[in-house]
């Protein structure tokens, strides 16, 4: 993973948007989005008008010319939004990108009164899809849920939401709920129908990992959201959710709504092109954060989970912090396969290899049209079986370069620029002056820094190709890490960790007793390479140089007790 500003530019248009809204009245205990609650989202001291603010400051920045098919506001709980600010929010969206006339513009909706929004004065923006998060109409699912809303209250939503107009509805449903019965989601689903949606989805219960290491596009759960997935994920039952799919498959067909996607279920014209997007492998956009977005070939970049990270790069003019990866040719191949599979047009049946055997003769797979295939009913309980077997083996997505390290000479000048430059051109502070001072970083330059370094810079070369430079200065008596530029393209594959060893080594050799670096506070992958190595914190902090709002913090690396 490579923590960047803003990452390489997707080399499709997008052809959707998807705007994270990240804010809720109250959060509830099984949620794994980026989500703020509390005073937060509401009261004297709430983030929401300068979010909105910071929002179209990246939409504008990330804007290209496009032609935008959809665009999905989704949280968190968008309903919370005045209806201004959604219109304002789609203008930027249409000055940056361009929206298609006729496009799907969808907004998430909570169904409680306090937070279920002005669903007309959603439509008068452009709102033409709501996704209501029911859940359950159970009284006492929907208290172990955590969610503020009843079953009256789901009646009223999709009344307003007639009433104004909005000619696409979709109902959320989860199952495998913590004492969920048959019966309670047969009821649920009782009140769904009555409503006659367009669209319903119904999601398995997920409980991610409560260990708070979700990356930097997520946030750590609280102490007691970790508590309750423990004991909820001790109260699932596969085949009590198995019957529960199985259920809801057969009584949404029986009422007109076809599945479409593992989850999803729709009337014809209802179903959700946004969606399709990410399942057939469309280039989207996405903004706010924790945001993913995705170029259609096979890099995906998001942005970090932190808001006030967020709001304070946006508001000095620059994209927020983030990451993107890049996955290996036959892992993009695999993926693509896969997200295809999950739907009800399926794939060529010459897309599953060799597996395409064992999966007809298990019944998980059955033909179309043609020569293509579709999951069956079964095929869709045990999809994850058969997804694990069609992607490649684990290491196919970090291929290990075979790397050479030597030592620079003042010969390597102009190595060292380009690689400098490369990196940052994806760097926090790449469109500020750090980038414009070392565009110029001259032959001259060089060799004045290499004559009067205390210790050596080191290149790192995959192929004969320079891909890294790092080294080690001497301030006070202490050896200290020169800040690593790592090509972007070679970040996942080792070079940042041969690069610091090469440092480490030489240091040791030399006897002396520890090494220093500097890691900016909010670089948590940076911190986990260093980590890996034996670095750890020493408390010490300083402003970073190039951005003084934020940290830089001091690690450092035993070699020798005294």
């Amino acid at each position: 993973m490579a923590t960047t500003s803003d990452g390489p530019n997707t080399v499709l248009a997008p052809v959707a948007l998807y705007v994270h809204f990240p804010f809720c009245l109250s959060v509830c205990p099984y949620c794994d989005f980026v989500v703020y609650g509390g005073r937060a989202a509401r009261g004297p001291d709430n983030q929401v008008a300068r979010f909105v603010d910071a929002l179209v400051t990246e939409i504008e920045l990330r804007g290209r010319a496009a032609h935008l098919g959809s665009v999905y506001l989704g949280g968190g709980t968008p309903s919370l939004l005045a209806p201004q600010d959604v219109a304002r929010i789609l203008a930027a969206a249409d000055d940056a990108f361009g929206i298609a006339d006729g496009a799907e513009i969808t907004i998430e909706v909570n169904p409680g009164p306090s937070d279920r929004g002005d669903l007309a004065g959603f439509a008068a923006a452009g709102v033409n899809r709501v996704s209501i998060g029911v859940q359950s109409t159970d009284a006492g699912e929907l208290a172990r849920l955590g969610r503020r809303h009843s079953a009256t209250d789901v009646v009223t939503a999709v009344a307003q939401a007639r009433a104004a107009g909005i000619p696409s509805i979709s109902l959320d449903l989860l199952y495998d709920v913590p004492r969920q019965t048959i019966a309670s989601w047969c009821a649920s689903l009782d009140v769904t129908l009555a409503l006659a949606p367009d669209h319903v989805s119904a999601y398995g219960l997920t409980l991610p990992d409560s260990d708070g290491d979700g990356g930097d596009d997520h946030l750590a759960p609280t102490a007691g959201a970790a508590r309750w997935r423990e004991r909820a994920r001790r109260e699932q039952e596969e085949d009590r959710a198995a019957d529960m799919y199985e259920l809801a498959d057969k009584r949404l067909e029986r009422a007109g709504l076809d599945w479409y996607e593992i989850s999803n279920w729709a009337r014809p014209g209802h179903e959700s092109r946004h969606n399709q997007v990410y399942w057939h492998g469309g280039a989207w956009e996405a903004v706010g954060p924790g945001a993913h977005a995705y170029d259609g070939i096979a890099t995906r970049r998001w942005n970090a989970a932190s808001l006030e990270l967020y709001l304070q790069a946006l508001e000095a003019g620059r994209l927020p912090l983030g990451g993107n990866s890049v996955s290996a040719e036959s892992v993009a191949v695999a993926e693509s396969v896969v997200l295809r599979l999950r739907t009800a047009s399926g794939v060529n049946i010459k897309e599953l290899g060799d597996i395409a055997e064992w999966a007809a003769h298990s019944g998980l797979i059955e033909p179309t049209a043609g020569e293509r295939v579709r999951l069956t009913r079964r095929g869709r309980l045990l999809s994850n079986e058969l997804f694990e077997r069609l992607m490649p083996a684990r290491d196919a997505t970090v291929p290990q370069m075979p790397i050479e390290i030597r030592r620079a000479t003042e010969d390597d000048w102009q190595i060292v620029r380009d690689i400098r430059l490369t990196a940052l051109q994806q760097a926090p502070f790449a469109f500020g002056s750090t980038y414009e001072r070392e565009r110029h970083f001259d032959e001259q330059t060089w060799r004045g820094r290499l004559s009067n370094c205390d210790g050596p810079t080191f290149l790192a070369f995959d192929a004969d190709v320079p891909v890294g430079i790092d080294g080690v200065y001497v301030e006070d008596g202490e050896h200290h890490l020169v800040a690593m530029w790592v090509a972007p393209d070679a970040r996942r594959s080792g070079v940042g960790a041969a690069l610091t060893q090469a440092v480490i080594d030489w240091v040791a050799a030399r006897g002396e007793r520890r090494l220093l670096l500097g890691v900016a506070e909010d670089n948590e992958p940076a911190r986990k390479l260093y980590e890996s190595l034996g670095f750890l914190l020493t408390g010490n902090s300083e402003p970073l140089h190039s951005d003084p709002s934020r940290l830089t913090l001091e690690m450092g690396l035993e070699l020798a007790r005294p």
